[in-house]
């Protein structure tokens, strides 16, 4: 896996930049639908 990883670094064909707006998704509203499974397991937002 470490030398897949290596051969394929994250962003070698560009990037991608998506927005929850985009798709309809609420941040509020799905925060608070995950919030006691992140609060069980100690998993943080990734988005701000």
């Amino acid at each position: 896996m470490r030398e897949y990883i290596a051969a394929k670094p994250r962003g070698s064909h560009g990037a991608h930049a998506y927005s929850p707006d985009e798709f309809g998704i609420d941040l509020g509203v799905e925060r608070e639908r995950f919030r006691a499974y992140q609060e069980r397991f100690e998993v943080p937002s990734e988005i701000g």
